[in-house]
């Protein structure tokens, strides 16, 4: 079979790549192949598809489901994909000199493997981190975990903040508060602390309400129960579709205080979005929060994990006083503008890496 155009897939540079062949379309199976079903593959074939071309689309490995995705692990041939040891999972990982490269088989490439991301037990990271000349990691308390869990010598593991675009992120004046508290993030996940802060709205008086942005909360899910328990249906309210990011920003800023009572977060995306939007932020002070938050109350204010009397104490005190949470918002921006700015991170990375290369160079010509 001859091919119109081939259209390939590089795992390692995230583009596609076509090549053209002079022969006429009637002589082909196929207009077009796609080869590999990730991302880039799935989206090209899409593409490709849209303009009327006829696609096959190429991959290795089965397509998963419910039925044949691991439940953990340690279900090393569920979960990894070595066909010559009898390993027919959806994560692959490739060892090279100075790198790992990890990646997905199956339909839907690497998106089989995030949507089925495992945790706990950390077999794959354990495997993995101790190979690796450097590890980049996005906060100190991210930093701290990974020396603790895996040994990792802190030398070896460099912290560059991610960034928080503040263009895209910004106060908007015209939009009129409706809620006095707003959380975002994923209520399913026991770790983003929604229950605790129920439990604390139920502390607060009846007037305080409180605003959920999660597209994904099941009709009998966590949330609609606590709600029942707390008797609290008539001061909460959902906004339960998936929003673009202009749409995003609407939302933190028709709140009045954004809360993030995680018990732990890597870096905490919720909480500088909303700061970025100039919201005060009431979080945990666990994980990376205290990072993103700060420690001075300039920014916003930080309370014991799982403690909903302290969230409560600690909303009620900036809600009784409108101009301090206002210049509280401010500050959030500011801190936001000064510290979290994808340049930084990008020209970190960049250092970085060429300090890894550096040192990868340095011991080849010793050896």
């Amino acid at each position: 079979m001859f091919l119109d155009i081939l259209v390939w897939t590089n795992p390692y540079l995230g583009r596609v790549v076509a090549t053209g062949y002079a022969r006429a379309v009637s002589d082909f199976d196929y207009d077009q192949v796609v080869i590999g079903s990730g991302f880039g593959g799935s989206v090209a074939a899409l593409r490709l598809a849209q303009k009327g071309y006829d696609v096959l689309v190429l991959e290795a490995g089965p397509r998963f489901d419910e039925e044949n995705l691991p439940e953990t692990s340690w279900e090393t041939r569920r979960y990894f994909w070595a066909p010559g040891l009898g390993c027919t999972g959806p994560q692959r990982v490739d060892f090279l000199r100075h790198a790992a490269v990890l990646s997905g088989v199956g339909v839907g490439g690497g998106s089989v493997v995030y949507g089925n991301t495992l945790y706990f037990p950390l077999f794959m990271q354990q495997l993995v981190a101790p190979r690796l000349d450097k590890i980049v990691t996005v906060s100190e308390a991210s930093r701290g975990e990974i020396e603790r869990y895996f040994g990792i010598p802190e030398k070896k593991i460099a912290v560059v903040y991610n960034g928080t675009d503040t263009e895209l992120f910004h106060p908007m004046e015209s939009v009129e508060k409706e809620t006095d508290l707003i959380f975002v993030g994923r209520t399913e996940d026991r770790k983003k602390g929604i229950g605790t802060l129920l439990e604390a709205l139920s502390h607060l008086p009846e007037a305080v309400t409180l605003k959920i942005v999660d597209g994904r909360i099941p009709e009998n899910g966590l949330v609609p129960r606590l709600i029942r328990k707390h008797r609290l249906e008539n001061r909460v309210v959902f906004q339960s579709r998936f929003l673009e990011v202009e749409e995003l920003v609407r939302e933190y800023s028709t709140g009045r205080i954004a809360v993030v009572p995680s018990f732990f977060e890597g870096f905490g995306f919720p909480a500088s979005e909303a700061m970025a939007c100039g919201l005060p932020v009431i979080a945990n002070a666990a994980g990376a929060l205290p990072e993103v938050v700060g420690t001075s109350n300039e920014a916003g204010r930080l309370v014991p994990p799982r403690d909903a009397r302290a969230l409560a104490g600690a909303i009620s005190d900036v809600l009784a006083e409108p101009e301090r949470a206002a210049r509280m918002g401010r500050a959030a921006r500011a801190r936001v503008e000064r510290i979290f700015r994808w340049k930084d991170t990008a020209a970190q990375l960049v250092d970085v890496f060429e300090d890894t290369r550096r040192a990868a160079h340095r011991r080849s010509r010793s050896t």
